[in-house]
């Protein structure tokens, strides 16, 4: 009886944290993950890159979903260019979220071009006149996963097939500053 125990409790996991179709993890489970990581305050962990990525017809608007099976494959050819480190969700309906743990940002932004050189150059892409794009944010950030979907959005309102970095955002009390006219001065 132990036995059928322990295996439900694992498939009830699975099914709370995987999405069955692309055998990513679930937002919710990516999300927590993405936190877990990255941290905060003294303990946030700023050498760390986070990806988001988006595949659909070269040009289409926004609002238009890619089908199933060309996530699915998105998912796949994605999972098979990462170190077995790195953690790849599925956000939502069209769009995968990727943690590159201990990954400066520039290392990242190579990585997210190397995703969309390769998916340019599948047969999948060039016959369905699809395009990836992606959309970079370094854990430095205030907010990565919030950077990196605008980042995403930047990319496909510029026409998508791009990878686009989001500015690493400091709070201007955190970021010292130094005034031109006394920088140099001995303090009065």
């Amino acid at each position: 009886m132990g036995r059928i125990s322990t295996l439900i409790a694992a498939t009830r996991e699975v099914l709370a944290t995987r999405d069955l179709s692309t055998g990513l993890l679930k937002r919710a489970a990516f999300e927590k993950t993405v936190e877990d990581w990255v941290g905060g305050g003294d303990a946030r962990r700023p050498a760390t890159t986070l990806l988001m990525i988006q595949v659909g017809i070269a040009g289409a608007p926004l609002a238009e979903r890619p089908d199933q099976a060309l996530l699915i494959n998105l998912a796949k050819d994605v999972t098979t260019l990462l170190r077995a480190t790195d953690i790849v969700g599925r956000v939502d309906e069209d769009t995968l979220g990727v943690l590159l743990p201990s990954t400066p940002v520039d290392q990242g932004v190579r990585a997210a071009e190397r995703i969309l050189e390769t998916f340019r150059g599948s047969t999948r892409a060039q016959k369905g006149n699809l395009a990836a794009t992606i959309g970079v944010s370094g854990a430095g950030s205030l907010e990565p996963w919030l950077a990196a979907l605008q980042a995403l959005r930047e990319a496909r309102l510029a026409g998508g097939d791009r990878v686009v970095l989001a500015p690493d955002a400091r709070p201007a009390d955190l970021t010292p500053s130094v005034d031109p006219d006394t920088a140099g001065s001995p303090p009065t």
